[in-house]
């Protein structure tokens, strides 16, 4: 009977893939096992990591003090204050102590900054005429005859100029010295058309040349004249092109003018070619 039931090939077959089954069942339970007990594990080191941290005092560092009286920084040293637990600092590559102060010696340490920080600023202040910039976006500098300006980034500004004797009208003469020569050409104009010329002009065109030669002789006055010229840029920024440092320097040097009070001579001395073009 023994020896049928080993010959029957259909039920050892069938016991067969019963024992896969058992044995894959097994296998799966098991990992299944594995998995959630690593996912439990995650979970609880997760929890614990948070509450440690919630235990860790909340610091905010603000002129070298933490907003709860926590660590100070002196010299380079970060040091703790009374009722935190001491860690250690390394100075040096060396594990050095570090010493606990004190609320009242945490205030002295306070008390000092402020003071230092209230001189560097009264001496800016002696030095420049006014508080130092919150930013980058300008910053102080002397003109080579001592005067304070403030330079604004990515300008062209003026740092030398001196004062030259030149032709110098004032706002009213030199409407007329532009009336006089539209005069001037226009008589001239006419000279060539009835037949005359520059070395044999007429009386009117004498006459318009004598008037434009006596203004400029009577409006010979001392101006500044700018020679000195700066950018400032952003950092890493570079140079402007050709073009933009022309368009800056035409800035820089109209608001020269308008400085002096007499920006009507940018015209006539710094766009020459412009003005005799259209007088």
């Amino acid at each position: 009977m023994l020896k049928d039931f080993f010959s029957n090939r259909l039920l050892i077959g069938a016991l067969a893939i019963f024992f896969l089954f058992c044995v894959g069942g097994s296998l799966l339970y098991m990992r299944h096992v594995t998995q959630q007990g690593e996912k439990e594990l995650a979970e609880t080191q997760a929890h614990v990591a948070q509450w440690n941290e919630r235990q860790k005092p909340t610091t905010a560092v603000a002129d070298g003090v933490d907003s709860a009286g926590g660590d100070v920084q002196v010299g380079g040293d970060a040091r703790k204050s009374a009722g935190t637990p001491a860690e250690s600092a390394t100075t040096s590559g060396d594990d050095a102590a570090v010493p606990e102060l004190s609320e009242a010696e945490i205030e002295r340490l306070l008390a000092e900054n402020r003071a230092q920080q209230a001189q560097r600023r009264a001496d800016y202040i002696a030095e420049w005429g006014e508080p130092p910039p919150p930013d980058d976006s300008w910053q102080h500098y002397r003109d080579n005859h001592g005067n304070v300006h403030r330079h604004y980034q990515g300008t062209v500004s003026i740092r030398e100029y001196d004062f030259i004797t030149k032709f110098a009208p004032t706002p009213e003469e030199l409407e007329r010295y532009k009336r006089l020569r539209v005069d001037l050409k226009a008589a001239t104009l006419a000279d060539e058309k009835n037949g005359g010329s520059w070395e044999n002009p007429s009386p009117e065109v004498q006459r318009l040349d004598n008037e434009i030669k006596s203004l400029v002789a009577n409006a010979q006055r001392e101006i500044p004249s700018p020679n000195g010229f700066g950018y400032y840029g952003a950092n890493n920024s570079g140079f402007p092109s050709e073009a933009e440092d022309a368009r800056l320097t035409g800035i820089a040097i109209r608001e020269f003018y308008q400085r002096f009070g007499m920006e009507h001579l940018y015209e006539l001395h710094e766009e020459p070619t412009k003005f005799y073009q259209k007088y």
